[in-house]
């Protein structure tokens, strides 16, 4: 039988993430999305350049 947690907060996928409800999972799954659109959206241009670069 598994322990049960004591307190409010559990691991998510036993990587150390600390959250107290499913709504600050929906926020840090938020954060992570937009961080990787931003992401994505700062490299498009420079990888855009390079597949239209003749090669040498």
């Amino acid at each position: 039988m598994a322990p049960k947690h004591k307190g409010g907060t559990t691991g998510l996928f036993g990587l150390g993430v600390k959250l107290k409800d499913l709504r600050d999972f929906y926020v840090d799954q938020l954060r992570n999305l937009y961080s990787a659109e931003t992401q994505l959206l700062e490299a498009l241009p420079k990888m855009e350049a390079a597949a239209t670069a003749a090669q040498a």
